[in-house]
């Protein structure tokens, strides 16, 4: 944006309230922005140290939407199942505890959700949601959902086997199986920053391949589904496409080019170390996280575009090279 002086960058509103945070307590957890996902290491941070509840309404609205899709399993379904669609009037009725709601019990930072929402600190941040914000809401909570029923092993914001959120009411005439999409507020997002970037390209095209970054959590390899030669043959590919039932656009993470930490990794540290999650996590230093580095690479197979995370490590021998993954 224009401003006085020259152009000045224009950050999102949910940037700026995460970067207070970070700078503030980053002294004493200097992790606290090497956790995948973004905004796990706030969670941590105020669970430890705790919060001004005049600040917890931003926080609650900036956490709900560092969201992280990409940790989710994606199953082929051909577009066969559809989105369901939420009863947005039912939302609004519960109030300030469909935000709490939408946080799983054993998040570290629910406990301070919950005594801001007992002090009517949260009322407002549900009324300043759009429909589509609370749509976007529902989708992610039934996504959690499903991949905490199903123990889903490779979920790596939250251990799997951690208590189930519930979903949103449906309107009736979306209940049961078959309106189990729960990606179409991911989809729509992405597809229209596509378009925004295919408005400017010649041929106004959108790109094969959009990689993004700074969430800290890369894309994992799952099963999707390439045409070739006419005929449907699986192969592992990496990212996904918010066109349904196309092949590209393929959207992927590339997490961030610096070392971080899961908190399933977490948790394996505290308990080599003999200490709680949260002594952990106020202890570690940079230089204790893993040596690995993710970035994202693109080939070509059979003329199509192939994009795949890769990770720079150093082997316990001292030496530097990519690799398919960090290993331990």
């Amino acid at each position: 944006m224009a401003a006085a002086g020259g152009q000045r960058l224009q950050r999102p509103w949910g940037e700026a309230v995460a970067q207070r945070i970070h700078n503030q307590y980053e002294p004493r957890f200097p992790i606290i922005d090497s956790m995948a996902v973004l905004g796990t290491g706030i969670k941590y941070a105020l669970s430890e140290a705790g919060a001004e509840l005049e600040a917890i309404p931003s926080l609650v609205r900036y956490l709900l939407f560092a969201s992280s899709w990409q940790q989710f399993r994606m199953e082929l379904d051909d577009g066969d199942v559809r989105a369901p669609t939420w009863d947005v009037a039912q939302v609004r009725a519960q109030g300030a505890s469909f935000l709490i709601s939408s946080i799983p019990d054993d998040d570290p930072f629910k406990p301070t959700a919950a005594q801001a929402a007992a002090a009517s600190g949260l009322a407002s941040v549900l009324e300043r949601l759009t429909d589509n914000e609370i749509v976007a809401l529902c989708d992610y909570r039934a996504a959690v959902r499903r991949a905490r029923r199903r123990f889903e092993p490779l979920v790596t914001q939250f251990a799997p086997r951690g208590p189930a959120v519930s979903e949103c009411p449906r309107t009736p005439e979306s209940r049961g199986a078959l309106f189990d999409y729960f990606w179409r507020s991911r989809d729509e997002r992405f597809i229209g920053h596509l378009d925004k970037i295919a408005a400017g390209l010649p041929g106004q095209k959108r790109p094969a391949v959009f990689v993004y970054g700074h969430t800290h959590l890369p894309d994992r390899s799952q099963s999707t589904a390439n045409m070739i030669s006419g005929g449907l043959l699986k192969i592992p590919m990496e990212g996904f496409s918010p066109v349904r039932g196309a092949l590209t656009p393929v959207v992927i993470n590339d997490g961030a080019w610096q070392r971080t930490l899961t908190p399933v990794q977490l948790a394996r540290m505290a308990s080599e170390r003999g200490v709680s999650d949260q002594q952990a996590f106020a202890t570690l230093r940079h230089e204790d996280l893993p040596p690995c580095y993710s970035f994202v690479t693109v080939g070509i197979v059979n003329g199509e575009a192939m994009p795949a995370v890769r990770y720079w490590r150093r082997s316990p021998q001292g030496e530097w090279g990519a690799a398919a993954g960090c290993g331990r």
